[in-house]
């Protein structure tokens, strides 16, 4: 009998202690519901209220909104506001405005008084405009979430030990691309310093800083950029030197490539492309549709040889449209009909001013051919008044 009242006793525990297990885990799952639920009200309400404020109260498209939302959040338009009514302030426009909060979303959680007065300050104190702060910072909002003190400061006096005013330090902030305020220290200086190794001038230095992305490239490889140049032939002492050094550091190696391959396809032979991009560096930044263009009419339509458009570079950096044919086409009638020497300078042809051409080919030939000038404006095809 002792043994039957102890087998219910222990079968009523198990069951008490499952009933009171089961109500456990009822009563932990309800309240991790209710706790769920309410966090992600919570924050649906947050994503809500910060989507609405960016695009009402900011401009931004509701899918600009929506991803600008992932990184910044905010339940109130207090501080929001004021960073709005801040920018507005200092002559910001909208579409500035909108542009800055697009790009930095979390600007507009800053303090006003703290983060954001002190370097406009500083930058108003350096002489710079109230238009162009506002385009500096639209260049590149980072600036107001750099340290003052440790980055802003030191970028612009390191930069103005370079140049000759606060105006100069200005144009190249203006210039500088997005977020590479931080590239200063690491890229521009020692960059700069291998400039001076190589013995180019201040003077050069400070032409080169007027397109500073150039001077932001990583050291090692701006370093065999300056090798190179050196190695093509071009001095250190000549502003073709940092001409040469901007253009390869704008293109990539396949680019180059492409560029030889292109000059190399019209029989250029080697030293005729090197002396050419010596003489002007400039004739490697242009697309292969405008090399073709103005290789083909003077190969073709010209007659000249391709070895001699290579002792002349510069003509391929002219309109083809505007300048090169025009003027062509009068040298044609003029050879046709015997009033010209073949053995004209084709850079001073093309190079010359309008008023110095028409007065030496067009004006000067008038009588015999009164058509020259409407040769000249396109009106009249040039194959009409040759032999």
């Amino acid at each position: 009998m002792f043994r039957i009242q102890c087998r219910k006793l222990c079968y009523f525990s198990r069951v008490l202690d499952s009933t009171v297990t089961i109500l456990a885990l009822n009563l932990s799952a309800s309240l991790k519901f209710i706790s769920t639920t309410t966090t992600t009200k919570n924050s649906s309400d947050r994503h809500s209220f910060t989507v609405s404020y960016l695009v009402n109260s900011c401009g931004l498209s509701e899918q600009a909104a929506g991803s600008a939302s992932k990184r910044v959040h905010f339940v109130t338009s207090k501080k929001p506001d004021l960073v709005i009514c801040f920018f507005r302030d200092h002559g910001f426009s909208n579409a500035q405005i909108t542009k800055i909060i697009r790009v930095h979303p979390n600007i507009l959680l800053c303090d006003t008084d703290k983060t954001l007065k002190p370097k406009l300050e500083f930058f108003l104190s350096a002489g710079v405009s109230s238009p162009d702060l506002a385009q500096i910072i639209f260049r590149d909002p980072g600036t107001l979430l750099r340290s003052l003190e440790n980055q802003i400061i030191p970028s612009f006096e390191f930069l103005r030990g370079l140049v000759e005013t606060n105006e100069d330090v200005i144009k190249i902030f203006k210039n500088f691309p997005r977020n590479s305020m931080w590239a200063i220290r690491n890229y521009m200086v020692p960059n700069i310093a291998a400039l001076r190794h190589h013995g180019v001038p201040e003077a050069l230095i400070s032409i080169l800083l007027a397109h500073p992305s150039k001077l932001l490239r990583r050291p090692d490889r701006f370093n065999e950029i300056v090798k190179e140049v050196k190695e093509m032939g071009f001095d250190p002492l000549e502003a073709s030197f940092v001409s040469a050094i901007r253009v390869i550091a704008g293109l990539s190696k396949s680019t180059w490539k492409a560029k030889l391959d292109t000059f190399r396809k019209w029989g250029w032979t080697e030293d005729e492309i090197l002396s050419a991009f010596r003489k002007q560096p400039q004739c490697m930044m242009l697309s292969e549709k405008k090399v073709v263009g103005v290789m083909d009419f003077l190969v073709k339509a010209m007659g000249l040889e391709p070895s001699v458009l290579a002792k002349c570079p510069s003509i391929l950096t002219y309109s083809l449209d505007n300048k090169i044919i025009p003027r062509c086409s009068v040298i044609q009638v003029l050879l046709s009909n015997g009033l010209i020497e073949k053995d004209f300078s084709l850079a001073t042809l093309v190079i010359s001013s309008e008023e110095s051409f028409l007065k030496r080919y067009v004006a000067r030939f008038k009588g015999q051919f009164p058509q020259l000038l409407k040769v000249y404006q396109g009106q009249t095809d040039w194959r009409e008044c040759t032999n």
